[in-house]
């Protein structure tokens, strides 16, 4: 494949995590429960952003030429992309700190953006 469909597919896996994200937030701080009708529907969204994140990530890696051992920010790339995976779960199970994610993940949205 070429770079752009990399970077489509990337971008397009960019916007369905913080679609997902930003919907389950607004959600939890306006005192929503785990329990709504949506759920499955954003877990799904969700899971496909990440999986095409990551999918087209390593192949544009792959494209541009990077190899191992990789750069720095690769790695630092990679642990902010599980972070923004493992938001949609500490946004549910720990329902106090949905304010403070509010403000944390697109500032490290920005840093992600950054690093590139």
């Amino acid at each position: 494949m070429t770079i752009l469909i990399y970077q489509f597919l990337h971008i397009t896996g960019i916007v369905l995590i913080f679609f997902g994200l930003g919907g389950v937030l607004m959600h939890v701080i306006n005192g929503g429960t785990r329990q709504h009708g949506f759920r499955r529907l954003v877990a799904i969204t969700h899971g496909i952003g990440m999986a095409l994140v990551f999918g087209a990530g390593f192949g544009l890696l792959a494209e541009t030429g990077v190899q191992t051992p990789w750069p720095a920010w690769v790695y630092i790339k990679i642990g902010l992309w599980f972070f923004f995976g493992l938001a949609l779960f500490i946004s549910y199970h720990f329902v106090n700190q949905a304010r403070i994610l509010w403000w944390v993940i697109p500032a490290l949205a920005e840093l992600t953006i950054y690093i590139a």
